[in-house]
């Protein structure tokens, strides 16, 4: 434990407060675009191989995916994340939410590297 309070303690004003409202408001925007434009989906997905190829913008959009493309459940599904990801960040605090997520991300897309080794 005393690694994560340093880390904070170097770290700590890298911190994004209501990250979870932007990934929300991120998902908004991207299931906007999808509707109009469908293959902003494929531009999205986090495809180790195109990551290799340059496209790096694909590690962070994947996680504004929206969860659904019916509008009832991704409003849903974007309200739920909101409820659960704010209570969590006010309970823990900014940072340690925010290693939380990128634990979570890193954790996806080496999952993701591994299943297409």
């Amino acid at each position: 434990m005393e690694i994560l309070k340093r880390f904070e303690r170097r770290f700590g004003g890298w911190a994004i407060e209501n990250l979870t409202l932007y990934i929300v408001i991120g998902q908004v925007i991207a299931w906007v675009m999808i509707q109009f434009y469908p293959s902003t989906m494929n531009e999205m997905l986090c495809v180790p191989a195109l990551v290799l190829k340059g496209e790096v913008w694909r590690l962070f959009s994947f996680m504004l995916i929206p969860p659904s493309m019916k509008i009832f459940f991704m409003l849903l599904g974007s309200y739920v994340l909101y409820s659960f990801g704010s209570s969590l960040e006010r309970v823990w605090g900014a940072f340690y939410f925010n290693l939380y997520v990128l634990i979570g991300a890193i954790s996806v897309v080496l999952g993701l590297s591994l299943i297409h080794i």
